[in-house]
């Protein structure tokens, strides 16, 4: 294969942590000759690699799991159970939360065209290469309303909780220094969820950025746009943007900082999106 030009087969999925990336490929993995596919690539194989050499390897990685899935009918990816789930973080209050997910095959059972649609899914790591990565790859970005996000990074167990993005530290070393320098957990994710959205307005056009709040509300279909299929979804999809999870912990504080950094967002989610949520909030 030639990557002088974009690979249409391949799409590539980044989106900000916690916004719902791994329910596109949950979705995605229910259409007829696709398979998608969750951070199935460990990041281990970065460490020693810059940008140009890393690249190269996701171009390598691809095609090879695309041969893989046609020869011997499964593929590794982060998976329970033997699927994708629609979340990767366990549901529960009092301490945070856990990926329930581990690297292993997927066994595929449905038929493959040589040339079927391979989405793989990295957030961190194809966001610090997005600008590089376009020139082979269609890519799309999932958000979501910044005050769930950074809710929801209060809660997990996850790097992001303590205001660390290991792949985007690796590739972006500003970003690593600019961390570096906060004391605050809070500063540090803010600077995170700046950085994400940074990228997506600088690299991508609006067409290419889904939010979370329209997948939910078309039940997936939104998603037809990127995969050029048709979804089929006869129940509604839960919107966890006001999740019980979030009960403890003080809403205002996170929507007081987020309207200070409005700038962030703006273009994607108002003022107004974020103090609604809040209201929503607050109920629980």
């Amino acid at each position: 294969m030639s990557f002088g030009m974009q690979d249409k087969r391949t799409l590539l999925i980044t989106g900000v942590p916690r916004s719902g990336t791994t329910l596109c490929c949950h979705l995605m993995n229910s259409l007829r000759n696709t398979i998608a596919l969750h951070e199935p690539i460990p990041s281990e194989r970065f460490n020693y690699l810059g940008k140009v050499e890393a690249v190269s390897m996701i171009k390598v990685f691809a095609e090879d799991r695309r041969k893989e899935a046609l020869a011997s009918s499964k593929v590794q990816s982060k998976q329970s159970g033997g699927q994708i789930p629609s979340n990767p973080v366990m549901a529960g209050q009092g301490k945070l939360r856990e990926e329930h997910v581990t690297l292993d095959y997927l066994k595929i059972n449905k038929y493959l065209s040589p040339d079927f649609l391979l989405v793989i899914k990295h957030n961190a790591l194809f966001t610090s290469l997005l600008n590089d990565l376009l020139k082979d790859f269609r890519c799309y970005a999932i958000i979501r309303n910044p005050l769930a996000t950074i809710a929801s990074w209060q809660t997990v167990d996850l790097p992001i909780h303590w205001g660390h993005i290991p792949m985007g530290e690796h590739f972006d070393k500003e970003l690593e220094s600019k961390l570096s320098s906060l004391d605050s957990i809070l500063d540090r994710q803010i600077y995170i969820l700046r950085w994400f959205f940074q990228a997506f307005e600088k690299y991508l056009d609006r067409s290419q950025v889904i939010r979370y709040e329209d997948i939910i509300e078309s039940r997936g279909r939104i998603l037809s746009k990127i995969t050029a299929q048709p979804f089929r979804c006869d129940s509604d999809l839960a919107n966890h943007n006001a999740s019980a999870n979030y009960r403890n912990l003080d809403i205002d504080a996170l929507l007081n900082r987020l309207i200070m950094e409005e700038d962030i967002f703006t273009g994607f989610y108002t003022v107004n999106d974020l103090k609604k949520l809040a209201k929503d909030m607050r109920t629980l």
